[in-house]
């Protein structure tokens, strides 16, 4: 009996976005059939859920989270009148000033964080967190400094505003994290939260089964793009180390900037051969087939993740992932095959040897080891979509 209203704010919806939309998405569709869901949101094409009530709300379309924070406190009116409709207000992403006006009117409100918002600018945090733990700050400035000299230099007045988020968070009756690894290091952070913080894994990404045909020569797959948080740089320098032991090829998928692309270049003329294929964005159905292909996934990131589709798409499509060993990763990918394709962060060297290591599989070991990870993540996620249900009625 759908007894309870829900009302959901995410500023973009899926298909836009990334993981945390993904998630907020299949989220959507478990809660939508117990729960009467409304959904709003500032993608103008937003996928459509049964049973929700979709509403498009320009407010929430922003280019940073100053901006929509300041929209939304402009129009908290507005918000304060729909909140007051529901029972339940859910937020999977950075409306966080909802928060505060939520629980003026003795709503609940469930905050999911798909990373590190209250405790970073950038929402990162490089890994081990033990080591960065007193530099967050200033990573965040030379994140945006990355960006652009003029953004860094905006952004800097604005700062403060992680602690403004935290106050907000704070303010949560439930706050939910995607790994343990988050919890851990949200919770040193922030100790107020500690009674509040549970860990629900995000749910299984809609992967159909696919039918593996490696390709002859080696192909492995990187769709971090030119981020250097995902390790872009690490992957073109283990390529420059790999291309005289072995013939293999490399795809690199996702946002590449032109300067990316001249180094992409120049890399090839060096080596005397097209190894790495810039991509550039691709379609959902263009990443499938490119699994069904790919001898190995390539994930040396080198800051907490704390959830990773594109990790999780892999095994699901039985393609094994190499990955640095970060934030929620080890807490996925266990058992015997770990130490074939799991590397200390930021050792360039083994990551050399775990490619190896997988270039020298034959097919069969490659397909095999592929299906044994992907059941065994499959049992260790299944029960995230239950769980949150659960938790509205907390």
């Amino acid at each position: 009996m759908k007894n309870l209203n829900v009302l959901i704010v995410s500023e973009r919806f899926w298909p836009e976005g990334g993981g945390a939309e993904l998630a907020t998405y299949l989220i959507t569709k478990t809660l939508a059939k117990h729960f009467n869901v409304t959904v709003l949101t500032g993608t103008t094409t937003p996928a459509l859920v049964r049973g929700a009530n979709i509403i498009i709300m320009p407010q929430l379309k922003a280019s940073s989270k100053a901006e929509l924070w300041l929209n939304i406190l402009r129009d908290r009116d507005f918000f304060r009148r729909v909140i007051a409709k529901n029972d339940i207000v859910y937020i999977p992403k950075y409306a966080l000033p909802l928060i505060a006006i939520a629980k003026k009117l003795k709503k609940k409100v469930i905050l999911h964080l798909h990373d590190y918002i209250p405790v970073s600018f950038t929402a990162t945090i490089f890994a081990p967190y033990e080591k960065y733990r007193d530099s967050i700050r200033r990573y965040d400035i030379w994140l945006m400094y990355k960006q652009g000299i003029k953004r860094c230099i905006g952004s800097a007045y604005l700062l403060w505003l992680t602690r403004q988020a935290r106050k907000w968070a704070i303010m949560a009756d439930k706050i939910v994290c995607v790994s343990k690894r988050q919890m851990q290091i949200i919770s040193d952070l922030v100790p107020e939260l500690k009674r509040k913080i549970i860990t629900i894994y995000n749910p299984l990404p809609p992967v159909p089964r696919i039918e593996r045909k490696l390709s002859q020569k080696p192909l492995l797959l990187f769709l971090g793009g030119d981020s250097i948080i995902k390790g872009f740089h690490l992957v073109l320098y283990a390529i420059t180390k790999l291309a005289d032991i072995r013939e293999l090829q490399i795809i690199i998928a996702g946002n590449i900037s032109k300067v990316s692309l001249t180094i992409i270049k120049r890399l090839n003329r060096k080596i005397g051969r097209t190894i790495v294929m810039p991509l550039g964005r691709v379609p959902y159905s263009k990443v499938i087939n490119l699994l069904s292909r790919a001898w190995t996934t390539l994930h040396p990131s080198i800051c907490e993740e704390t959830f990773s589709y594109t990790i999780i798409e892999s095994i699901i499509s039985g393609t094994l992932p190499i990955a640095s060993k970060v934030g929620a990763i080890p807490e996925i990918i266990k058992g015997n095959v770990s130490n074939k394709i799991l590397f200390d962060v930021n050792n360039v060297n083994d990551f050399i040897e775990r490619i190896i290591t997988i270039m020298n599989m034959t097919r069969e070991q490659l397909i095999n080891a592929g299906i044994v990870l992907r059941e065994d993540v499959i049992k260790r996620l299944s029960h995230s979509k239950r769980k949150i249900s659960s938790l509205m009625y907390d």
